[in-house]
């Protein structure tokens, strides 16, 4: 089970203008992390700003 920070979040890097939080550029960062770790899918568990990404 993961628990991740979506970027800007926590100790996530703080990135400069919106471009890097719309929700393409999030979602892809979801399937970044399910690629890293070989899966094809997974079961999704979120709130707040998470749950419109997922």
């Amino acid at each position: 089970m993961w628990a991740p920070d979506q970027r800007g979040y926590n100790l996530s890097d703080k990135l400069r203008g919106i471009r890097p939080y719309t929700i393409p550029v999030l979602a892809a960062d979801v399937i970044g992390l399910l690629d890293a770790a070989g899966r094809a899918q997974a079961h999704l568990i979120s709130h707040d700003w998470g749950a419109i990404v997922s």
